[in-house]
């Protein structure tokens, strides 16, 4: 069967989107531009996703604005502003650090796309971490591998994910590198409670 090209008009958009002409914009593309739309950590501390992704726009006249709108598969939404962005991935951020993970090491998260996920993310890139994220399908043993691998120190997931695959895990991680696991056990959405197990 042979389908016909759908054909977008090329002007007249009510939002205009951001890349119009891919070979203009591959064109005159430059690293120095691009670095000049970047604001940097205050006081030339360098660059960090999280505050180039949320923090500025936060400090700023998009304070208010939607920045994540997540749907469940029921249909159910939460919206994120950045100012909320900025309090949430900040609150995770200051548990990581009260956990004492330094700059470099490895924060694992096992869990589906919830807010959570990218709470998460943000929390970690923040606190100077790497994020490695995990297929939610992973069972016990593809976790243990990865963790171990990646020299894991934490792994953040959900009752839906500890209920079903850490019980078997958790015992074998006392013996690792990993101290503890964090339970994300109410919606980060406005009132966030992480609870933390050692292992």
């Amino acid at each position: 069967m042979i389908y016909q090209t759908i054909e977008k008009p090329k002007r007249g958009w009510a939002i205009p989107p951001n890349l119009v002409d891919y070979e203009k914009v591959r064109a005159d593309f430059s690293w120095d531009a691009a670095e000049r739309e970047l604001e940097g950590l205050p006081g030339g501390r360098g660059l960090n996703i999280a505050h180039e992704a949320v923090d500025r726009h936060a400090n700023g006249p998009l304070r208010d604005h939607l920045a994540l709108r997540w749907v469940s598969k029921r249909g159910e939404s939460l919206d994120f502003s950045y100012a909320d962005l900025r309090s949430l991935t900040n609150r995770f951020a200051n548990v990581l650090q009260r956990l004492g993970l330094a700059r470099g090491e490895r924060v694992f998260l096992l869990a589906g796309r919830i807010p959570e996920l990218y709470i998460s993310a943000l929390g970690t890139l923040k606190n100077g971490n790497v994020f490695c994220p995990l297929f939610s399908a992973f069972g016990p043993e593809p976790i243990h591998q990865r963790l171990r691998m990646g020299d894991g120190r934490v792994l953040v997931t959900t009752p839906c994910s500890t209920s079903a695959k850490l019980p078997r895990f958790v015992p074998r991680c006392r013996d690792s590198s990993m101290c503890c696991w964090l339970d994300l056990r109410k919606r980060f959405a406005r009132t966030p409670v992480l609870s933390t197990s050692t292992s």
